[in-house]
């Protein structure tokens, strides 16, 4: 009996207070151990999604940059080196790239001061041309009707003569485009007519995005979200040498003689996702003392794309 009572008395003993303690410490140490490891694989996949977007903004953005540069200073059928006529509202390839010292709501293509963003216009004909039934100095018959605003820039071609003009006023449906300027003289039947796409590209209002203006009444549109700098040289090439230049130093003699640009972009993450402050420096497409931009000391990830683009019709 006295070893029967002695036997239940031992197995009905619990835990002590102290290993309660022990048990309940080393629960904790696993579990933060545990949360911790989750923690730190949170904060890699938000990075790696982070820096997944960034590369894919980029990639997107230089490609529609280069889409529409490399048509700069297109004439149509019409060579390179077919001078524009005198007495034209633009002059090709001098004012492809904006004309020297308009500001950038009238397509300039204008330097920032330091390491502020630029801005980039761009001239181009647009495709699907119109060919013109009749011809006078100063009036265009056309085979159907079509309709377009004051300011619209039209580019009139024969492959050997280019007038480039704005119409007298606006048309709604009409036949015919008149102009202030008599330089039609001379251009042969069946010349083409296109309409000239003018875009302007710069940093948004709102500080973060690439926005892309078409100067056609609709306002800029942003091409690519949380853009932050955006820099543009342009290449003057010489003697089998490319010279980089600012927008600051084209002059009129410089704009002709420009074959290729040199463009970079600065893309950040929408929110912070870097573990730390940023304190890393970035290299931009810029002269001087001017080719390098300070850390935004935040934990936003950046990256900069940079890329050249050959003209194609500058060659």
């Amino acid at each position: 009996m006295s070893s029967m009572t002695m036997h239940i008395g031992r197995r009905s003993r619990g835990f002590s207070l102290v290993e309660l303690m022990v048990a309940i410490l080393l629960s904790s140490l696993l579990l933060l151990g545990v949360l911790q490891i989750f923690s730190d694989a949170s904060s890699s996949d938000r990075a790696n999604s982070a820096l997944s977007r960034l590369q894919e903004s980029g990639r997107v953005a230089l490609e529609v940059l280069k889409r529409d540069i490399r048509r700069t200073g297109y004439q149509g059928c019409a060579s390179s080196s077919i001078a524009t006529r005198s007495g034209s509202s633009l002059i090709f390839p001098r004012d492809a790239f904006g004309v020297r010292n308009e500001t950038a709501a009238n397509g300039g293509s204008i330097e920032g001061a330091a390491t502020a963003s630029d801005t980039l216009t761009v001239r181009y004909a647009a495709p699907a041309p119109i060919t013109v039934a009749g011809i006078t100095s100063s009036t265009l018959t056309l085979p159907s009707a079509i309709s377009f605003t004051a300011d619209q820039t039209f580019l009139l071609t024969d492959c050997l003569n280019v007038v480039i003009f704005k119409p007298s006023a606006a048309g709604s449906n009409v036949t015919s485009i008149t102009t202030a300027n008599s330089n039609f003289s001379g251009i042969a039947p069946g010349a083409r007519l296109y309409r000239v796409n003018q875009s302007t590209f710069a940093i948004c209002a709102s500080g973060r995005g690439l926005c892309r203006n078409n100067h056609d009444g609709s306002g800029a549109q942003e091409l690519i979200a949380d853009a932050e700098n955006f820099q543009v040289l342009y290449g003057i090439r010489a003697s089998g040498q490319t010279r980089w230049v600012n927008a600051s130093s084209l002059t009129s003699t410089l704009r002709e003689q420009v074959t290729q640009l040199q463009l970079s972009l600065v893309i950040s993450s929408p929110e912070n996702a870097a573990s730390g402050t940023s304190t890393q420096t970035l290299s931009i497409a810029n002269l001087g003392q001017n080719t390098a931009l300070a850390a935004a000391g935040d934990q936003r990830l950046r990256r900069v794309f940079t890329t050249a683009i050959e003209l194609r019709n500058r060659q």
